[in-house]
This record gives C-alpha cells, structure tokens and sequence, in this order.
C-alpha cells in the first residue's frame, strides 16, 4: 500500500522548521492530524473486509485467531493491548494530578492574596489539561482489557460469542472500531 504523496517527508519538513512561532506548530498539528485521520481510513479500509471474512470463520464451533489475526482484530478496533509505556504514562498523569490537588489543598483556610490566588488559577488550569488525558486513557484502558479478555490466547480461551458481538457491532457502525 502507498500513502498518498510523502506524508513522512512533509512531516519531518514540518518538524524541522517548528519552533519559530505558534504558527507553525499548529501547521505541524493540522498535518500530523491530517495524516493520522488519512492512515485511519487506511487501516480500517484494508482490516474491514479482513474482519468480514473472519467474522464468517468465526461462527464456526473451535474457530480459533492467529497472534496474526489478533493484532488485525486490536488495530480495527482502534484500541492497544496493554502494555506498561501506556500505564507508565497513566501513572505520570495521575501523579501529576494528586501534585496539583495536593497543592490545591495546602491553599485552603489560608488567606489568599493575589499571588495566591493566581496560583490556584493556574493549578487549576493544570488540573484541567491532565485530567481529559486521564479519563480516555482509563476509558481505553477498560476497552483494551475488556477486548484482551475475549480474545484470551485465541484459541481454547477465545470467547468466540462476544468477539462475534464486538465484530456485528463494529461492522454495523455501532461499536468502538476505527
């Protein structure tokens, strides 16, 4: 499969010339967000019809997945399986966020000037931007277990029935899939 033009050489282009001023990383995130949005198209066009015809197999009693045809069934989905850069990057988030609701706390019953008083506002500020990551990362991290749990090693421990759902759901527009 060929992307359309070089999407790697007009990222990389835009990368190196980040930096200068605001705009041009918001260049930078419209074409990272463009080709991220591009490559999704990509993958899901090429893994549906992939899922169709392993949808069929999958009727079948003692069906079991390749490690193959699980990672097909984790990229259509759009979810990763666990794995401990993801949870080490939860963790961070969540120690960020007890450090801004610790400092928050310090501030209560005390008289709070201006200083202060910008000082809330900008941990709080703090608390906003983190806390949005935290959430889909938990939300994700349900999904990505509940999705590990139905597809168990592939074979004797695959729970044909709910991966069957999952897969109907998905192809209808209904689920979770990319």
């Amino acid at each position: 499969m060929q992307l359309e033009g070089d999407i790697f050489d007009e990222i990389l282009s835009l990368y190196r010339n980040a930096g200068s001023d605001g705009a041009s990383y918001k260049r930078l995130e419209r074409e990272l967000q463009r080709t991220q949005d591009e490559l999704k198209g990509y993958l899901h066009e090429m893994a549906h019809d992939y899922i169709v015809r392993l949808e069929k197999r999958l009727q079948r009693p003692g069906a079991h997945l390749t490690a193959d045809e699980q990672d097909v069934v984790w990229a259509w989905t759009g979810l990763h399986p666990p794995d401990s850069r993801r949870e080490r990057i939860l963790l961070d988030d969540l120690a960020a966020l007890k450090g801004v609701l610790d400092e928050v706390a310090a501030l209560k019953g005390k008289r709070l000037g201006v200083a202060q008083l910008d000082r809330l506002r900008r941990l709080l500020e703090d608390g906003a931007l983190v806390l949005p990551r935290i959430v889909r990362a938990l939300e994700e991290q349900a999904r990505a277990r509940e999705l590990q749990d139905e597809l168990g090693d592939g074979g004797a421990s695959l729970k044909r029935e709910a991966l069957l759902e999952r897969i109907r759901r998905g192809l209808s527009g209904e689920g979770d899939e990319a």
